[in-house]
């Protein structure tokens, strides 16, 4: 058989509302050279019966894999990955749709030239705004959906091949967009020993932040292929103690693998990682404020200070420079107090 020459994968669970509408938007315009890889992580909402249906209807491109017992988002990915046989893979959440096009536009690209990593731009459905906006929609509500119906993922030059290291780490930390759907990698590129960490969600931030220190080559199309939707049931709208954990440490280590990886990265490339992960924190502690056990916080705190430490290529007193010097005082301010809160 063939190589396909692009594998879409598609992890399954809790989503039998969703799942239809995901499958045909990718199957409307699959080509001959595309494979559908779905990885059911044993749903419990008539999910299976559904991929059945679409496996009987598309025999020669859609493949069902199927765990035995329900293992996590991180593990699924993992045997997703595990199955791909396509040059590329590209991985499409099963609550979000495919733009018609999208297929069509990748293969332009790779028609022309090979990159390690295509990035897309995509949409934003707010699923749980409908009710509310319905009745008495502001000023907000329609600036939002002019911003949500195309959001750009990369923050450098578009529709331009580029092997430099550099421009990739600033224009994706820039931007701060590390969800798998909006990336294609080749598969050759990615390395056997980077994996998405079992058990853990913000999966997607630890394994596609460090992508970025191993790819060679990258374009960024400007084009919205992917139908993001948010509702009530995602990961940031459902936060626990466990998942602000795995969102502040899944870049833990990052500052000095960045250094080790590519000495050349240069200052602006590395500020731009430091304020996100500082960001990042800030809306960490956030989220940790707003959970039940909010109250006895302190061991935490500490500990997303040691994770961001961790995390930043840049120290606090290079960082508070940094926000200082580009007028960003109450990044500065956020900063201090985050390392304040972190030391009582």
């Amino acid at each position: 058989m063939p190589t396909p020459w692009l594998s879409i994968l598609v992890p399954v669970f809790g989503v039998a509302k969703y799942v239809d509408a995901c499958a045909a938007s990718i199957l409307m315009q699959a080509d001959d050279g595309v494979e559908v890889v779905f990885v059911d992580d044993a749903s419990r909402e008539g999910e299976a019966a559904l991929l059945a249906v679409w496996q009987a209807a598309h025999r020669d491109r859609v493949r069902v894999v199927t765990h035995g017992r329900n293992r996590g988002i991180a593990a699924t990915r993992n045997t997703l990955l595990d199955n791909a046989r396509g040059d590329y893979v590209w991985f499409v959440d099963s609550d979000d749709e495919m733009v018609p096009g999208a297929i069509a536009g990748l293969r332009r690209v790779l028609n022309t030239i090979r990159p390690d990593l295509v990035m897309c731009d995509f949409r934003i459905t707010r699923e749980f705004d409908n009710a509310s906006a319905a009745s008495a929609p502001s000023a907000k509500f329609f600036r939002e959906r002019v911003r949500d119906a195309h959001v750009t993922s990369f923050g450098g030059p578009s529709n331009v091949l580029s092997t430099s290291r550099d421009a990739l780490v600033q224009g994706l930390f820039g931007q701060g967009y590390f969800h798998p759907w909006s990336k294609i990698v080749r598969r050759a590129a990615w390395p056997s020993h980077l994996r998405f960490p079992d058990g853990r969600v913000f999966e997607d931030l630890a394994v596609f932040a460090r992508l970025t220190l191993v790819l060679s080559s990258f374009i960024h199309v400007p084009e919205v292929w992917i139908k993001y939707r948010q509702h009530s049931g995602s990961i940031l709208n459902t936060p626990s103690t466990r998942k602000v954990d795995d969102w502040m440490s899944a870049l833990a280590g990052f500052g000095p693998q960045m250094r080790q990886s590519d000495p050349c990265i240069g200052a602006a490339a590395q500020f731009s990682v430091a304020q996100f992960v500082t960001r990042e924190w800030r809306m960490g502690v956030q989220a940790l404020h707003k959970l039940p056990a909010s109250g006895e916080a302190g061991p935490t705190l500490r500990k997303f200070h040691d994770w961001w430490q961790a995390s930043t290529p840049l120290d606090a007193r290079a960082l508070s420079w940094q926000f200082l010097r580009r007028g960003q005082v109450r990044r500065w301010l956020h900063m201090r107090g985050l390392i304040r809160d972190a030391r009582r």
